[in-house]
């Protein structure tokens, strides 16, 4: 049973599934063989630095990296300030234009760690300082 598509004619070949011949068995054998081959990855830029996995724990919850004096400051000044992640981002890109908006989100939520320079521009963005305690 033939189908129609709304796609030029040019080039297209139909076959109803009784034209189609079987396959030979030195071919399901190769492709079999195939899939038990290693794969080349080299050419997925994914694969090309290390991965940073998200920590799971045996129930397969997220697990939070551990409470931190610094997030805690920020999560409060954003409350005093009322203000919102994406607020934030907006503020901390005028001191580091590379820092994503999904680093600050998770950053806030304590799904993930950041480097020095994005932590400078968001303390910078709420001017607040580190110091030593009194």
């Amino acid at each position: 049973m033939s189908r129609k598509s709304n796609t030029p004619e040019r080039g297209l070949v139909r076959k109803e599934p009784s034209e189609i011949g079987q396959t030979d068995p030195a071919e399901l054998d190769r492709l079999a063989a195939l899939g038990d081959a290693d794969i080349d990855r080299s050419d997925i830029h994914e694969r090309a630095g290390a991965t940073t996995r998200i920590a799971r724990d045996a129930s397969g919850r997220i697990v939070k990296p551990p409470r931190s004096r610094i997030r805690s400051a920020v999560l409060r000044e954003l409350r005093r300030r009322r203000m919102s992640g994406h607020q934030l981002w907006i503020e901390a890109r005028k001191n580091c234009l590379t820092i994503p908006e999904s680093a600050v989100y998770e950053f806030i939520s304590g799904k993930r760690q950041i480097g020095l320079t994005y932590l400078d521009a968001i303390l910078e963005a709420l001017q607040l300082m580190v110091g030593p305690r009194t």
